[in-house]
């Protein structure tokens, strides 16, 4: 596959969910993406469910909520966009989205109170464990399910938390499908059955003392929670069900975004064998923050001419160097600085080269690779990030 082609099948899908472990430039990388691919025509959403609100400060946007915020089109036309472009941005609220999830599966009003006012619901809805990578895949496939977007960006959480959040759907079908829940719906009942068979004829009474120290209106409430949801359980697994079926959709592909350092692509390398054991679409792998080698010809002679560059030699053949009012020493410090760096940036751009070769060498399969070298100040603007994006190249 051509570079270019490479590059135009990554942004012309429907989904681009974006994976990578922590500090690698994930989320402003998922936000260069996005802002590319409005700049040539496309209507697209940016998603996050990184608790780290980055995004908004990248795109130079105010607080971002669980509905679409609109970057200004002006703002996009002066970066030459495209006619017909457009960027949004959405950051996950989980607990919004389980109440939206109630309001629109409960069978009536009434047992849609009951739902959001009762104590064990108000509790789970933020907490449970699981629910905040559901309820992104809820809001995942509510928006895509709209249609307002020709792409999606999804921007995760660093990698072994994302994995939650691949697995929810198919965890939550699980724990719907099979027996466990059943006996909540009478958990008073099962109590004494249970503790009557330990105890004998000595199980009332501790059922009694139970109730005076704990309150049995605790249990009652969470039997009425429970009978109250399962009114939504075919709803839940029906969605549970189309975000998995999402996640493994042709237009959906995944691409793990790392640094050059040897650590980082070890766990690039660890997720990509769980996608590839879900047997999820993968993009490739986007190499962020690397450090440029000149590869052969001319412009290598250049940078190794100036990596051994003698000042003596150099004030010989340009007598009017150093200029005026700088000291031959101090000019003979800055020239060895600069010779340092130099030797530097060259020694670290083949140790990326060469992270890059051990990385490849252990897949068991020819993927795409992509890499964006180091900016030289930090991206926290939609100039800075327009440049970070264009700036995304194929490697061979």
């Amino acid at each position: 596959m051509s570079p270019e082609r490479a590059l135009r099948d990554l942004l012309n899908r429907r989904l681009l969910v974006c994976c990578g472990s922590g500090g690698v430039g994930k989320t402003t990388v998922a936000a260069a993406l996005a802002l590319r691919a409005a700049c040539e025509g496309r209507r697209v959403l940016v998603l996050t469910i990184d608790p780290a609100r980055r995004l908004a400060d990248s795109l130079g946007v105010g607080p971002l909520g669980n509905d679409p915020v609109p970057i200004p089109p002006q703002r996009l036309a002066a970066l030459g966009a495209a006619p017909g472009g457009e960027l949004w941005a959405l950051m996950l609220d989980s607990r919004r989205t389980f109440d939206d999830l109630v309001t629109r599966f409960s069978p009536t009003s009434e047992i849609r109170e009951r739902i959001l006012t009762n104590r064990y619901y108000q509790q789970i809805s933020g907490s449970m464990v699981g629910s905040q990578e559901y309820m992104a895949m809820e809001r995942l496939l509510d928006v895509r399910e709209q249609g307002r977007f020709d792409l999606i960006v999804l921007d995760t959480p660093p990698s072994r938390h994302a994995l939650d959040f691949l697995r929810a759907p198919r965890r939550l079908r699980g724990v719907l499908q099979d027996g466990v829940l059943s006996w909540l719906t009478n958990p008073s009942s099962f109590l004494m059955r249970r503790i009557g068979r330990r105890l004998g004829s000595g199980g009332g009474s501790v059922l009694q003392i139970l109730e005076k120290v704990l309150g049995f209106s605790m249990i009652g409430d969470l039997s009425e929670f429970v009978m109250s949801f399962k009114d939504l359980l075919t709803g839940f697994n029906l969605r549970a069900a189309k975000t998995d079926a999402l996640l493994h959709d042709p237009e959906t592909f995944f691409v793990l975004v790392t640094s050059p350092r040897r650590l980082a692509m070890t766990e690039a390398a660890f997720f990509y064998a769980q996608l590839a054991k879900n047997a999820l679409n993968f993009g490739g792998f986007i190499v962020n923050r690397t450090i440029p080698v000149p590869g052969s010809g001319p412009e290598r002679e250049g940078v190794e001419r100036l990596s051994t560059f003698d000042a003596d030699a150099w004030r010989r053949e340009f007598p009017e160097a150093p200029p005026p009012g700088l000291s031959l020493r101090d000019y003979h410090a800055i020239v060895e600085r600069l010779r340092e760096r130099l030797r530097m940036m060259l020694e670290l751009g083949e140790l990326d080269r060469a992270n890059l070769s051990w990385l490849k060498e252990k897949l068991s399969a020819e993927e795409n690779f992509f890499q964006i070298p180091e900016m030289p100040t930090d991206v926290h603007d939609l100039t800075a990030l327009f440049r970070l994006g264009r700036m995304m190249e194929f490697v061979d």
